[in-house]
């Protein structure tokens, strides 16, 4: 069981499956039988026995590749799942279990630092991972249905909240503005954004600022120092923008760049 944040183009082959999750940006995944392109906000799971590779066709600012081995898969997976996942197929999802999957998986790879304390927590993450490829793929997915009361109005609250976010991540906007803004109580708030988007307004904000961290460490930009990017970012300290980065993605802001770009920029 093994989590990789960066693939080359030649074909090769595992003992087991493989998950790509694509968060933005597009890839595209050859097999000896097919080849499909996965673009972001999709995820596609695939026999790794079987010779691929994967390429990317427009750079992904934030994706992921899990490998489970067959040893593992016999125990927790269904029979019938290699069945399904014998012809590979993205599964596009929803922007709020985009969202909540990222947020799960980029916690598994911080399980992955410790497997013998974090055993159980790393099997729950894997087997819930497992049901949405299985949910995605038969169209039975209870994780892709309307939230309950996501009227006009909330969908209009949580995109001008989403619109401020992004329009005011550098200037360091905080929950209580966006609570004063619509003239919500701030937990009645993040309930109506959580309700819609699966996650927290801090967690999406958080999210946010790992994006616009990895489009500085990817693009034109790059030859910024890891420094200059953690202080337009905000953060006060360059130990706690790598501790934070380190978290989410499950590598340092230098290994994140040295293992996508080869230490070489990447056009924007």
């Amino acid at each position: 069981m093994t989590a990789v944040q960066d693939w080359g183009m030649l074909w090769h082959s595992h003992n087991g499956i493989e998950i790509i999750g694509v968060f933005s940006g597009q890839i595209q995944l050859e097999t000896c039988r097919d080849q499909i392109i996965v673009p972001g906000g999709s995820l596609v799971a695939f026999d790794a026995r079987q010779e691929h590779r994967v390429q990317v066709v427009s750079p992904p600012y934030s994706r992921w590749l899990l490998h489970l081995d067959a040893d593992l898969l016999s125990k927790i997976a269904p029979p019938a799942f290699m069945n399904l996942i014998a012809a590979p197929c993205p599964i596009l999802l929803r922007t709020r279990d985009r969202y909540s999957l990222d947020l799960a998986v980029h916690q598994l790879f911080a399980y992955f630092e410790h497997p013998g304390q974090y055993h159980q927590e790393s099997m729950t993450i894997i087997s819930w991972l497992l049901n949405v490829i299985i949910a995605g793929l038969t169209e039975k997915a209870t994780y892709n249905q309307p939230a309950v009361g996501s009227d006009a109005e909330i969908r209009r609250i949580v995109g001008d909240i989403i619109a401020t976010v992004h329009a005011q991540l550098l200037e360091g906007v905080s929950v209580e503005s966006l609570a004063d803004r619509h003239h919500y109580a701030l937990p009645h708030l993040e309930r109506l954004f959580k309700q819609e988007m699966g996650i927290s307004i801090r967690q999406y904000m958080s999210l946010q600022r790992i994006e616009q961290s990895m489009r500085l460490l990817l693009t034109e930009q790059g030859d910024r120092s890891v420094s200059e990017i953690a202080a337009a970012l905000g953060f006060n300290s360059l130990p706690y923008f790598s501790r934070y980065f380190k978290m989410h993605t499950g590598y340092t802001p230098s290994q994140f760049r040295a293992a996508v770009l080869g230490r070489k920029k990447i056009p924007a």
